[in-house]
């Protein structure tokens, strides 16, 4: 599933150790041996290992850290925050059966005394922490996963979309809420059959994950879908998101396979920014799945007051297949999308009929 499902490293296993002090992290080395299987990387500060799991793909990390602080402290949920399907295996010279399950209660996966640890324990310990990994991914899987799309639905989006707010707050972090949905597609469905439907939101779904990088993408309703964009605080969000806007477009302006024929069925985009409008969940997608009406042309405009824009793809049908009697229309180009059309005042906000 895309974004809601992880495929195994199929070049080993990496695993992160953070340590203050490297020879906790040089005996951890020694106790794994040679194992070409486990590639290791170290790191001496919890900020900087936060930075590399949000970078840097990590299939377990070891926190060779005193386990009252990490009680004390705020680190676990942060990197639970960050990545929540990493194991954290708990390291520590004094745990105490108490102690271990007040960290297991907070996320750690295990937890291990780091004075009498062997290498057979160190390695049963992995080998359970990602088997019982695999297992949850594959039950997240069956929950998260759209059956017809196989990307994530709209219990997926709705956790992404937390987390991804949570980080506005924890890590000055930036997103764009983006929808995409077919205008008509109740009356295609209708007119058509369920079949023909459902084949026409799979292509619609294929096209958006071609558009994507890390953008995380979600079928939300029965022709709506929803994309997370989220950046760091020092970048352009809205050159960004209209960057998406763009390759969305020329996708979503191509006619449609149904059967024997080319339809073309026009879109909507919708977009909602936060912090800058709203951090509520509710409010940035009431507000991005608003419609606006227009004119059949491609069109964008923002209300600051409701942090949204509005796009419509409606190219007009070519002369030559509305005489060959085939319903296949020529994408017209849609160049009124700019930069400042994102957050200028809107022209029209007459509801869409």
């Amino acid at each position: 599933m895309q974004s809601a499902h992880q495929q195994p490293n199929e070049s080993g296993i990496r695993l992160l150790i953070v340590a203050e002090d490297q020879q906790v992290a040089d005996r951890i080395g020694a106790l794994l041996g040679d194992d070409p299987a486990c590639e290791l990387q170290c790191c001496t500060a919890v900020d900087q290992a936060l930075k590399r799991v949000r970078r840097q793909p990590v299939d377990l990390l070891f926190l060779c850290l005193p386990a009252a602080e990490l009680l004390d402290s705020s680190t676990l949920l942060a990197f639970h925050r960050c990545n929540s399907s990493i194991p954290i295996i708990v390291l520590d010279d004094d745990i105490d059966d108490f102690t271990g399950r007040r960290l297991l209660h907070q996320s750690a996966s295990d937890y291990l005394p780091l004075r009498t640890l062997a290498a057979d324990t160190l390695q049963r310990a992995i080998r359970y922490a990602l088997g019982s990994q695999r297992q949850h991914a594959e039950i997240d899987y069956l929950r998260h996963a759209d059956p017809l799309t196989a990307i994530g639905n709209r219990q997926y989006f709705y956790r992404q979309l937390l987390e991804s707010l949570a980080r506005i707050d924890s890590e000055q972090h930036q997103l764009a809420l983006v929808t995409v949905d077919l205008d008509g597609f109740r009356k295609f469905n209708n007119s058509m059959g369920h079949s023909a439907g459902d084949d026409i939101v799979k292509q619609l779904s294929q096209r958006l994950q071609s558009c994507l990088q890390e953008e995380k993408l979600a079928r939300i309703g029965g022709d709506e879908f929803a994309i997370i964009l989220e950046t760091e605080a020092d970048t352009d969000l809205k050159a960004a998101t209209l960057e998406l806007i763009g390759r969305l477009m020329q996708r979503v302006s191509q006619p449609y396979r149904s059967g024997e024929r080319d339809i073309m069925l026009p879109s909507s985009i919708g977009v909602a920014f936060a912090p800058a409008h709203s951090r509520e969940l509710d409010a940035l997608i009431r507000q991005a799945s608003r419609h606006d009406s227009g004119p059949s042309s491609c069109t964008a405009a923002a209300m600051p007051s409701s942090s949204r824009t509005r796009t419509r793809t409606r190219p007009p049908r070519s002369p030559s297949n509305r005489s060959s009697g085939r319903r296949c229309v020529r994408s017209s180009s849609c160049s009124s999308i700019s930069p400042a059309s994102i957050c200028e005042p809107a022209r029209s906000s007459a509801p869409r009929r």
